[in-house]
């Protein structure tokens, strides 16, 4: 009996660990090769699938960056400025000049979470994914909560305090 009730505290336990973790930084844009050489994780992708190369900072590549257990997980993206979601994005590479919370994703990627390629850079992006590591304190002082998994796309609100995306400060 005392064993039963212990597994089903452990189980109770693992179903109230959050699934996903939130980050928000900035988001830039690149033309991928679109071919296992073209990546750290050595991983291809079709002309258009949604990829994502996250900071060499949470990579930590070590000897063999093919060997990392964050390439193929996926993330999603969320955008705060047209309350866009983009589930199933998948990691396959690192992004040497990203700060720790920024990413770079591919040009079709960044079109269809509503920018121009004119915009370039664009700040307080929100993403998360299971596979991606911890940080609960800096996640709760931001006040984030982890992204869900479908996708909702909305238009743009007329008037919304977002308006000016992807200016720099």
């Amino acid at each position: 009996m005392k064993a039963r009730a212990l597994a089903l505290s452990a189980l109770s336990l693992t179903i109230s660990i959050p699934l996903a973790t939130a980050y928000s930084g900035d988001m830039t844009f690149y033309t991928p090769a679109y071919s296992p050489q073209g990546s750290s994780c050595d991983m291809a992708a079709a002309p258009g699938e949604p990829i994502v190369a996250i900071s060499h900072l949470m990579m930590n590549n070590g000897a063999n960056p093919n060997a990392n257990p964050l390439c193929g997980t996926t993330i999603s993206i969320y955008n705060p400025y047209n309350q866009q979601t983009v589930p199933n994005v998948k990691i396959v590479d690192t992004c040497m000049g990203c700060d720790e919370e920024s990413i770079d994703v591919n040009v079709e990627l960044f079109e269809a979470l509503g920018f121009d390629q004119a915009v370039g850079r664009v700040q307080g992006m929100d993403w998360g994914g299971s596979a991606v590591g911890g940080k609960k304190e800096k996640k709760k002082k931001r006040g984030l909560e982890p992204l869900g998994v479908g996708a909702v796309v909305e238009k743009r609100v007329p008037g919304h305090p977002h308006g000016r995306r992807g200016e720099e400060a």
